[in-house]
């Protein structure tokens, strides 16, 4: 990166008159009236950071969000020049756009002295959001390690500084990427702006100690439908698991161990989708505690290794039998209907039906026992849930 002359003074005239308030837009007006063009800056989501000079902001995002380099561009009459910005050029987005010439009348080094300007800028920006979701993610902490009921009303007044009304029922919420993803350092701060922009107070955490993984998010929300209108509409590609509803916050560590309990069950369930060939950016399992039924909820607090040691028992007989243990999965996943169970198999009835006949001799006993069937509903839920089809699945426990 380069700057001449006439870009040099530039970036000094407009770093050393800097105001206190509204940093960016000044910098921007400046870079508008230095290059006689509109200023646009997007974030990572394509969210409108901040702009000068009336250019259609929807349009131009959409235009340059198809283009993964910096180029030159169209949109209706604006021409358009793009520039990446932040580490590895994957941060913010700057855009140029002009309606008087054919193209932006910029010098390279001009264009550089107007990234260095942004970016300082936006570190400062950067810094401020970083110390409060720190903050955020300090306060959640605190709240899920337990606080004495004595002290109780020394955190609402902290909860309301982040958009929470005191003493109303909140929900806390254990969340995960199917693919076990770690979160990007970003995720947190991008988070929150979800979850604002859908009207949602937040706190958030990552990387706690009392996770189960640095892959797990844990977050408190309000028991409104806004926010589990948001949990259900904003979380593609995750696993969600919901508490009760709580009123004291002595409660945190309760609705904790309630969603992390939810939050096993729905990320065994995305996972077994994952396996029948859903794409795992589609899935979105959101598992509610209270509506578990009551066989899913004894399995999923029960001892986890001794529960597998169970499962595995049971299943261990269909090692090499694979095709009957689907048959099984089918046929409860479709209510012990052998009709839908070969329709979805494209195979005969008759030909299920044998497979069934198969099962029964395997296990000792009868799939029309409903011991036999709890067992294996138990231990095969997640995959029942898998193929049920989508219609059922509401109030099953999952939004």
């Amino acid at each position: 990166m380069t700057v001449d002359g006439r870009a040099l003074k530039f970036l000094q005239r407009v770093m050393r008159h800097l105001p206190d308030e509204d940093q960016l837009g000044y910098v921007l007006s400046s870079i508008a009236a230095e290059i006689n063009a509109a200023v646009l800056v997007f974030d990572i989501e394509g969210e409108l950071v901040g702009s000068i000079g009336g250019a259609p902001s929807e349009l131009i995002w959409e235009k340059v969000e198809e283009d993964v380099v910096e180029s030159t561009a169209r949109v209706g009459k604006w021409v358009l020049l793009t520039r990446r910005l932040g580490p590895n050029r994957q941060g913010f987005t700057l855009v140029l756009a002009t309606r008087v010439a054919e193209e932006v009348e910029a010098s390279a080094e001009l264009i550089d002295a107007a990234e260095i300007a942004i970016n300082a800028v936006l570190a400062v920006l950067r810094g401020d959001d970083a110390r409060w979701v720190r903050e955020n993610a300090e306060l959640l902490e605190a709240l899920e390690k337990g606080i004495p009921q004595a002290r109780e009303h020394r955190f609402w007044p902290r909860l309301t500084e982040f958009g929470f009304i005191a003493h109303t029922s909140f929900l806390v919420v254990v969340d995960e990427a199917v693919t076990g993803d770690v979160p990007s350092s970003d995720f947190l701060w991008t988070l929150h702006e979800r979850a604002y922009s859908s009207g949602v107070p937040l706190l958030a955490a990552a990387r706690l100690a009392i996770a189960s993984s640095d892959s797990v998010i844990h977050m408190l929300v309000p028991d409104t439908a806004d926010a589990k209108d948001w949990l259900r509409r904003d979380f593609s590609g995750r696993a969600v698991g919901i508490s009760e509803s709580h009123y004291s916050l002595t409660d945190v560590p309760i609705g904790l161990r309630e969603a992390e309990y939810a939050q096993r069950v729905a990320i065994t369930r995305a996972k077994a989708r994952m396996n029948t060939g859903e794409g795992s950016e589609l899935i979105a399992e959101v598992a509610n505690y209270r509506e578990l039924r009551l066989g899913t909820w004894s399995a999923v607090i029960s001892p986890i290794d001794q529960f597998r040691s169970r499962k595995r028992g049971l299943l261990g007989t269909f090692d090499q039998h694979a095709e009957i243990l689907e048959t099984v999965i089918i046929f409860l996943a479709n209510d012990l209907s052998v009709n839908d169970t070969a329709q979805q198999l494209f195979l005969h009835p008759n030909t299920v039906r044998y497979r069934l006949g198969r099962a029964e001799s395997l296990l000792g006993g009868s799939l029309s026992s409903p011991l036999v069937i709890t067992d294996l509903t138990l231990a095969l839920e997640a995959e029942i849930w898998a193929h049920r089809p989508h219609e059922h699945r509401a109030g099953e426990g999952s939004q």
